[in-house]
């Protein structure tokens, strides 16, 4: 046995003492082994002292971006890309953020979804385990998995994972890698959108102050010598990966910084189906009931839990009050989780919505605060959206 993974097993409450006992447990076989850890805990400096490996996400779906309303079991391609930003810091070698199996060649998704996949996988420095039937897989999606220049920058030593760098305009980010070359770097320009994107790349946006080669990864093409930008057309749900070399060393340029939310007019409402706000959610958007705010509301299914992941970027670290609308149409109250708080879903009469919530200590910069209630058994929990304030 080469690898071993360990999925939700053990007390989720004391996680470092499960993955304590598990890497004394392979250290005494006294031979190589990958352990990888799932679900225990997402503390990723206490998962780096024990596993070579871990999860930073839910489990990953055959499915690039999820239009506005469809159902959505488990996370996209682009709800877990957004999940690894600022997590670098824990990242290195024989320590490594996993953002889930690959999909590449699975069904769902086209060539150019396959490319942005596998491309930024190697911008994030993620292990790259095939979730494909190897098998029966097409000529052309076995080049995207064998592509020597894309796993190169996926296996540079250095061991650095990319970062946001750019967001030139919606559904458009530019990501970075350093390189152990100190003058090379691996640039991804990422289209999220349902249109293709022509984009003049800033050479000084990426800390480089006099000309630059560009190398087309998957074009396998030489683009020559650029001195101010780089013109270059993104296809839809596609990626642009380049690998850039200069003549002096590089500083890494800054990571992007999210703009913050404006509590100047008092609190702020997010709705639970704007998808510019919320990463992810586990449910469906719906309009059915009545007297909700925005668009629709969020809903869960029975036989499912419902997950709603809101993006916060935050000015000033402090404690912040949020309070969110639900209505649960069973006959039993529910528990569940807000960021760190317990929360009770009591059942309400058809229409009629209740508020509920609590104080969330919240750092500066961008935060990730998940709203969770599991066994949806005999009930529906519906979430119209979250209104926050500082404190």
């Amino acid at each position: 046995m080469d690898f071993i993974k360990l999925d939700m097993c053990g007390d989720a409450e004391q996680p470092e003492v499960v993955l304590q006992e598990w890497r004394a447990g392979i250290n005494r076989l006294n031979r190589p082994m990958v352990f990888s850890s799932s679900g225990i805990g997402y503390d990723y400096a206490v998962s780096g002292r024990y596993a070579d490996m871990w999860r930073t996400t839910t489990d990953l779906m055959t499915k690039f971006r999820y239009p506005p309303g469809q159902f959505r079991k488990q996370e996209c391609i682009c709800s877990v890309i957004d999940q690894q930003i600022g997590l670098e810091r824990y990242s290195g070698p024989g320590h490594w953020n996993d953002p889930d199996m690959l999909r590449v060649g699975n069904a769902g998704l086209s060539l150019d979804e396959c490319r942005a996949h596998f491309g930024m996988w190697a911008i994030l420095a993620a292990p790259l385990i095939a979730g494909n039937d190897l098998r029966i897989m097409k000529p052309e999606v076995r080049d995207i998995l064998v592509n020597r220049e894309v796993l190169a920058v996926d296996q540079d030593p250095a061991g650095r994972q990319g970062y946001l760098v750019q967001q030139p305009e919606k559904d458009l980010q530019v990501w970075l890698r350093p390189l152990v070359d100190p003058t090379q770097i691996a640039v991804a320009l990422l289209n999220r959108g349902p249109v293709a994107k022509t984009n003049e790349l800033s050479l000084a946006a990426l800390g480089i102050h006099g000309p630059a080669y560009f190398r087309d990864l998957f074009a396998h093409q030489d683009l020559g010598l650029h001195t101010n930008s780089l013109a270059s057309t993104v296809p839809a749900h596609g990626i642009r990966l380049f690998k850039v070399s200069t003549f002096d060393f590089l500083p890494a340029p800054p990571a992007y910084v999210f703009p913050p939310l404006d509590f100047s007019q008092g609190p702020v409402r997010i709705e639970a189906e704007d998808d510019a706000r919320v990463g992810f959610y586990k449910g469906y958007a719906t309009n059915a009931l009545t007297q909700f705010s925005g668009e629709s509301y969020v809903t869960g299914v029975k036989g499912y839990s419902l997950r709603i992941r809101f993006n916060l970027p935050i000015a000033q670290a402090g404690n912040y009050l949020g309070t969110f609308r639900y209505q649960n149409t069973g006959k039993k109250a529910m528990s569940g989780k807000f960021g760190g708080l317990s929360v009770n879903f009591v059942p309400t009469r058809h229409g009629e919505w209740q508020s509920a919530g609590g104080a969330l200590p919240l750092k500066a910069g961008m935060n990730h605060v998940q709203l969770y209630c599991g066994g949806l058994d005999q009930s529906e929990l519906a979430i119209d959206g979250l209104s926050l304030q500082a404190q």
